[in-house]
Parts: structure tokens; C-alpha cells; sequence
């Protein structure tokens, strides 16, 4: 019957701010072929891939795009191969810089261009120029749009991607964030709120975390006032615990247990440090545990030791 798809790649920006401005959520189910309505996946050249088995979707319209593009680098393309249409476009910083259209149907068979395309572009419909003047009868034009994507992004949506795990695309969920994570807000450091974030999010947002121009702060809020917090960043944090008990709370900093001496540690951040105790410098693998317990409601992990300072904040706290 021909294949009718949507297909966009994104590079310069994380995957979870990809997946949180386009209200999509992974759900870990991966598939070797994208049968799938709604599915991602990486490819080479730091560019994340989002597949539609659909004509039209609203990732390829221009407020996603422009959305999409700004601090980054976009490239969209539309195929329906039952019409003998073909579209691409590629944006960046919130404007689309060229595009190639081809619809056999209402353009008489012809290609149009806009912009000012790059030399790869260039080169390619230099070629297709040729093989069409050996072949007329062919919409050998219907392919340029197809493989301009390919060209620089290495992808065509009939064909593998190089080099790839065996299942390299896994589905994405647009009916919204997982359940058991509603409620949560994540905000970090020069980033927009992140309501109802996922467990991979949290997680890949403490590995972003760098002292060296930030994010080097994050905070997840949830049941009611209480939340957790992080500061640092490349391997090294220091995390807080709130709980809330009607008006007043109690505020806790992780340590580790039979950690020897009681001297103090700075904890760079993003243009200041964090002083702390020594056995309260933690690795990222410890922040992660605290997040994911904090996320899934559960108390503070056992395995830490947690040293009240709430009344360093308000008499209203309550110590032990």
C-alpha cells in the first residue's frame, strides 16, 4: 500500500526536553521495526529521531518546529508514498532556513525548492538532475526531499539505521507522563518547570548537572509542600529532604554512615559552593536513589544518615 510517514530529527537538545516540549513520554517498549503510531530513536551524529505512522503529525507544523529549533538544530520530513509527495524542511534557532517539496499530483511533477540549501543538498539534486534526464517517466524527484534527510542525519524511513542495536526504537506514549510520577514538579536550574516528570528524566537531569555554567541546582516537589533537593554536579552533590506536617516541616541533609572524621567540603556549583559535612559529599548514583525514593513516595532511604537542620531555616521547624 505505500508508506505514509511523518519523521523529524532533533539535535541539540537533551531527549527528555525534547520529549517534555512535545508532551510525549517514553515507555520503554522498543521495537526493531517502527510499527508503532509514535517512537524514537538515536542516531549517529548526536541526533535523536522521532517517528509518526502517520501523514501530517503535528510534530512537523511549524509551532512544533519552531519550538523545537530554537537552541537547537531541526530536520522534518513528510512522505506519503501513495500520493508521490515528499517534503523537508530544516530549521534552526526557531526559523526554518530551507526546504524541498515534491507532489507529483499538483506541482505537475516538479521539485520546489526555498532557501538557500547547503552543498551536500546541492550536490544531490545535481544527480537526481542527471538520472532524471536518463529516466523521464520516473518521478525520480520524489526521492530528494528523502534523501536530503539522509543526507545529514543518515536516516531514510524505509531502510535500517546503520549500525544500530537490534531494537532500536522505542515508543513514546503522547497520552502524557507515566502514571505514579502526576503530581511531581521538577524544576532545574535555567530550565523550564517539568510537570509530572518521568523516573529517566530526574535521572538524566542529575548526569546534566555541572558546576562549570550550570544546571548545577534541582529541586522535585511533590505531596503537598515536601520536596528534595540537589546541588553540584560532574560526580560530586549534596542533598536536602523537607517534609511538611501542617504548617511546620522538618529538613534533612543525606550523609553517609561510617564516614571517619567530621571536617567540612565545599560543593561547587554554578558560581558558588555548598558547605557540607564530609560524610554529605555524595556521588550521583546516591542523589539518584534519594530522587527515585522521593518520586515514588517513599521515606528517606535508611541507608543514609540523615542529619536534622531544620532550624537552620525557620522556628516553626521541628528537630529531633
Amino acid at each position: 500500500m505505500g508508506y505514509v510517514v511523518s519523521y523529524l530529527a532533533v539535535r541539540g537538545k537533551m531527549p527528555e526536553v525534547v520529549f517534555s516540549e512535545l508532551g510525549v513520554t517514553p515507555t520503554g517498549k522498543r521495537e526493531e521495526v517502527p510499527e508503532a503510531p509514535l517512537l524514537a530513536a538515536r542516531l549517529p551524529g548526536d541526533w535523536l529521531l522521532l517517528f509518526c505512522n502517520q501523514a501530517g503529525h503535528r510534530f512537523i507544523r511549524e509551532p512544533a518546529l519552531e519550538r523545537l529549533s530554537n537552541a537547537g538544530e531541526v530536520v522534518a520530513c513528510e512522505v506519503n508514498e501513495r500520493e508521490a509527495s515528499s517534503a523537508m524542511s530544516a530549521w534552526s534557532g526557531g526559523r526554518e532556513g530551507w526546504a524541498l517539496r515534491f507532489d507529483s499530483a499538483t506541482d505537475g511533477g516538479s521539485l520546489h525548492t526555498r532557501g538557500e540549501l547547503p552543498r551536500e543538498v546541492t550536490s544531490l539534486l545535481e544527480r537526481l538532475h542527471e538520472e532524471q534526464s536518463l529516466d523521464p517517466a520516473t518521478a525520480i524527484f520524489f526521492d530528494a526531499p528523502v534523501e536530503a534527510f539522509r543526507a545529514i542525519t543518515g536516516f531514510r524511513y524505509d531502510q535500517d539505521i546503520a549500525g544500530a542495536e537490534t531494537r532500536p526504537f522505542e515508543v513514546l506514549d503522547e497520552r502524557g507522563p507515566r502514571e505514579g510520577m502526576l503530581g511531581l514538579k521538577l524544576t532545574v536550574e535555567d530550565e523550564p518547570d517539568r510537570e509530572a516528570p518521568g523516573l529517566e528524566s530526574i535521572r538524566t537531569a542529575v548526569d546534566r548537572m555541572t558546576p562549570r555554567g550550570g544546571p548545577s541546582f534541582l529541586v522535585l516537589e511533590g505531596r503537598g509542600e515536601d520536596y528534595a533537593q540537589v546541588a553540584g554536579g560532574d560526580g560530586v552533590y549534596t542533598a536536602e529532604w523537607r517534609e511538611y506536617t501542617g504548617e511546620n516541616f522538618r529538613h534533612w541533609v543525606a550523609g553517609l554512615p561510617g564516614v571517619r572524621g567530621f571536617g567540612m567540603v565545599a560543593i561547587p556549583t554554578n558560581g558558588y559552593r555548598v558547605t557540607v559535612r564530609k560524610n554529605e559529599r555524595l556521588s550521583a548514583g546516591h542523589v539518584k536513589e534519594i530522587l527515585t525514593a522521593f518520586a515514588e513516595g517513599s521515606p528517606r532511604p535508611a541507608e543514609f544518615a540523615w542529619r536534622d537542620i531544620s532550624q537552620r531555616f525557620t522556628k516553626s521547624g521541628q528537630s529531633e
